[in-house]
């Protein structure tokens, strides 16, 4: 229970659907990670993150958003990383679009 949030973060980011409208008969395409989090934890530059790289990723998140220093995020550590990942991709969704536990505002 611990690392579901952070795996959840890399997940959305890992598996982020084309935002195009899927073409009749087609199969819609996945995008990888964005490509700051591949220069960054792409350590064999192979153009996606392993399960090494995952791991180093949700330390990293833990790390950085974790202020109580216990090793895990709780509610309000949460709010705070789901607010800078809104913050960093704005504009770069469809309006409206809520994150987890519907939280965000719709535009």
């Amino acid at each position: 229970m611990k690392m579901i949030i952070p795996m959840l973060l890399v997940s959305a980011f890992a598996l982020t659907a084309n935002a195009e409208e899927k073409k009749k008969g087609e199969k819609p395409q996945r995008k990888g990670p964005p490509a700051e989090l591949l220069a960054k934890f792409d350590k064999d530059k192979d153009g996606k993150l392993d399960e090494a790289e995952r791991k180093v990723l949700r330390d990293a998140v833990v790390k950085k958003f974790d202020k109580n220093k216990d090793g895990k995020l709780d509610e309000q550590e949460r709010k705070a990383m789901f607010a800078e990942r809104a913050k960093h991709a704005k504009g770069k969704g469809p309006k409206g679009q809520k994150g987890p536990k519907g939280e965000g505002k719709k535009k």
